[in-house]
Formats: C-alpha cells, sequence, structure tokens
C-alpha cells in the first residue's frame, strides 16, 4: 500500500514490515528505492501482476540525467553530459572553442521589434533551460536572462547564446554530486542585484537550497515588482527562497 508524499503528487512511500519503499513517478516512468533489494523485488512483482513494465535494472539514466552511484565513496552524482553533446550537435557548436565564464559582466540586451528567425535562438535556449532545470544551477542566471528575448531576439541575442554554449562545452562533465557523509539539513542562501534590468529597472532572485552535499532547488528570475531600495530586494530574494525551503522541509 503506497500512500501519495501531500507536497509532490508524484511522490509516493510504501512502509513493508520495517522496509521503505519510495517511487517516483513520471508519466510512464518511474524510480523505484528501496532500503533493502528483498523489497524492491516484492515490489517489482506486485507491480508485474497489475501493469506491462519493462524493468531496467539499477538506475544509470533516467529522462536524460545520468545517475553514478560510488558506494565505496558513498557518493551519487547526477549529471548530463551525454544531453549537452546532444544540444551542441544540434546547434552546430560541437567543435566550438570552451571559454569560462557563461556571461560577460554586465551584460544588458533590449528586446528586437522582430526575431531574426534564422537564428536558432529558442531552440537552443530551450535545450538549455532543461540542462538548467535538471542539473546545471550554474546556468540558471545566464539562461533567466535569455529567455527573456524569446519573442524578439537578433545577432546580439544569438552572440550571447552562444557564449553559453561554448561554456557548456567546456563543462559538459560538471553535476551534482551528494555525499553519504555530508549534512542532510537544509541550507539556503538567497541574493538579489537591485535594479539589474536597464529596461524594467527589476530586480533579480537568486536562490539556492542545500541538502546531501549539493544543491536540491535553484532559481534566477526577475522580480515581479521594482523594488525601492537594495534591502527591499534582498528581501523578496529570501522570501521565494523561504517558500521553496518550507516546501522542500514538508517534503522531507
Amino acid at each position: 500500500m503506497f500512500d501519495n508524499i501531500d507536497p509532490d503528487a508524484c511522490l509516493y512511500l510504501s512502509m513493508d514490515d520495517g522496509d521503505i519503499i519510495i517511487v517516483l513517478v513520471y508519466v510512464g516512468d518511474f524510480l523505484l528505492v528501496g532500503s533493502s533489494m528483498k523489497a524492491i523485488n516484492k515490489i517489482k512483482k506486485a507491480l508485474r501482476k497489475r501493469f506491462e513494465m519493462k524493468d531496467l535494472c539499477e538506475a544509470k539514466v533516467i529522462l536524460g540525467l545520468e545517475i553514478s552511484l560510488d558506494k565505496t565513496l558513498g557518493t551519487l552524482k547526477l549529471s548530463q553530459r551525454k544531453y549537452a553533446g546532444q544540444v551542441l550537435e544540434k546547434i552546430d557548436m560541437a567543435e566550438c572553442n570552451p571559454i569560462a565564464t557563461p556571461l560577460e559582466v554586465g551584460l544588458q540586451l533590449a528586446m528586437s521589434e522582430k526575431s531574426d528567425e534564422s537564428l536558432p535562438h529558442r531552440e537552443a535556449v530551450g535545450s538549455l533551460m532543461y540542462l538548467m532545470v535538471g542539473t546545471r544551477p550554474d546556468l540558471a542566471f545566464a539562461v533567466g536572462k535569455l529567455s527573456r528575448f524569446v519573442s524578439g531576439y537578433g545577432k546580439e541575442h544569438w552572440a550571447a547564446v552562444k557564449r553559453v554554449l561554448r561554456y557548456v562545452k567546456g563543462s559538459v562533465d560538471k553535476g551534482l554530486v551528494y555525499k553519504k557523509s555530508a549534512s542532510g539539513i537544509l541550507q539556503g542562501f538567497s541574493d538579489a542585484d537591485w535594479a539589474g534590468d536597464y529596461e524594467t529597472r527589476r530586480s533579480t532572485t537568486g536562490f539556492m537550497i542545500i541538502c546531501g552535499g549539493a544543491a536540491v532547488s535553484w532559481a534566477s528570475k526577475l522580480q515581479k515588482t521594482v523594488a525601492l531600495s537594495t534591502m527591499e530586494a534582498e528581501y523578496m530574494a529570501f522570501c521565494e527562497a523561504s517558500k521553496e525551503a518550507d516546501w522542500l522541509d514538508k517534503l522531507i
């Protein structure tokens, strides 16, 4: 018998003879985690009786996220090396020269009146967004900034996108490494740049929440209103981080 974990409609938990079994569902795919192989095999057997399913054994890849487990070191790494390579190939940037940072410091862009449809701007930003959402918080600010111009972009916007792709080229091995020895206590950090967007004078909220030695949640986005001071901008960023931390705390 599985119970839904209230904060997440796709997460289910079962307690069976002292064993814990967790199931995470995404459409037709799911991950099964248990405190013992006996419990996992028992659940698999029960599921096969009800559903037609394909058992891929130990999880290696799911939804483009690569899972690397090192039981000796007690670490689990999530990365998207293959997906990043596919993005570079698709945008014809596989042979580009790598660069150390995703964006120029202080870069300002303005919305173009008409988009240059000859440039694969939307496709590239969308592909980078999935990379950022999955395992790359270091791309959050750049992707958040560039996604504002998907309805009006030109050569200057495309040049900025290509710089991000060059950064990805030099960092395809980056990922999130969780450690068994690390603290399981949630740690949150937030920040804001005051009136950083020159067109709207709105500030950008940034936050990251860490658990188990690596990030579990992050964001970089324009604030909804114009902050009248640096303190107000920081307060709004802190509020967003606190709401996310509260949700994660309930989930845990």
